[in-house]
């Protein structure tokens, strides 16, 4: 003998149905979705659509964009190729790679290109790897052969004196030094933070400033925390890039 299939009646279509994934819950939130909710214009939604979906940008708007960011040469020509031109002031650059591959020693380079171009540079050193020896050394190189030495020296001091060193050994430290220098990027120097830096409140005026900001380096202060018993890593991660 053979059963009849029975069809299975179908679910209505509901507006919030056209949502994307994991919106269906917010437009209830909202109180545009659910019981007593089911009519809902499509213009609505699609305008609640453009705020929570991420927008999709064409290849001639995406250069657009990167068009109006200025760039900041890292004094080595093969990485500025790489990155059409050096890197872009307003974005996240991340060096990755293996110990002893240059990662400190391109940070340093970026640091003194972006100094002898008249850009306030705020160099957080972690591991105590900063070098003014290496600055000079990278200096030499962005100054004309023929330059007087007085003229270069001349160029050199004001160089150095466009880069502030702050030395962070934890985690927390460097939150507070993120936050100081927020608030001055930000044009809020004169207001008070929860960083609470006591001595520091210099930075937030080295931040209305700034014009590069380079950690040398996060996994030092990271790494301790990522581990199978620290599982809170990860958030405190995410803290630091947000």
């Amino acid at each position: 003998t053979t059963k009849k299939a029975r069809r299975r009646p179908q679910k209505r279509a509901h507006p919030t149905d056209m949502a994307p994934g994991g919106h269906r819950e917010l437009l209830q939130l909202l109180g545009i979705g659910g019981g007593g909710h089911a009519e809902v214009s499509a213009e609505r939604l699609e305008r609640l659509y453009r705020e929570v979906a991420p927008q999709i940008l064409d290849g001639p708007a995406i250069e657009n964009q990167l068009s109006l960011l200025n760039f900041l040469p890292t004094g080595c020509d093969g990485i500025d190729d790489l990155l059409g031109g050096g890197l872009r002031q307003g974005q996240v650059t991340e060096l990755t790679g293996e110990a002893g591959t240059g990662k400190t020693q391109l940070c340093m380079s970026a640091a003194a290109s972006a100094a002898a171009l008249g850009h306030r540079v705020v160099y957080v050193d972690t591991s105590g790897s900063f070098s003014a020896a290496r600055v000079k050394a990278f200096h030499r190189g962005f100054v004309t052969a023929d330059a007087a030495p007085a003229e270069v020296e001349q160029h050199l001091r004001l160089t150095l004196g466009l880069i502030t060193v702050v030395r962070v050994h934890d985690v927390l430290a460097l939150f507070k030094v993120l936050e100081e220098l927020g608030l001055g990027a930000g044009g809020r120097a004169g207001m008070p933070g929860d960083g609470g830096l006591e001595g520091r409140a210099d930075l937030a005026a080295v931040g209305e400033q700034m014009g590069l900001l380079v950690v040398d380096s996060l996994s030092s202060l990271l790494s301790p925390l990522i581990t199978r018993t620290h599982h809170q890593g990860y958030t405190v991660m995410a803290s630091v890039a947000s």
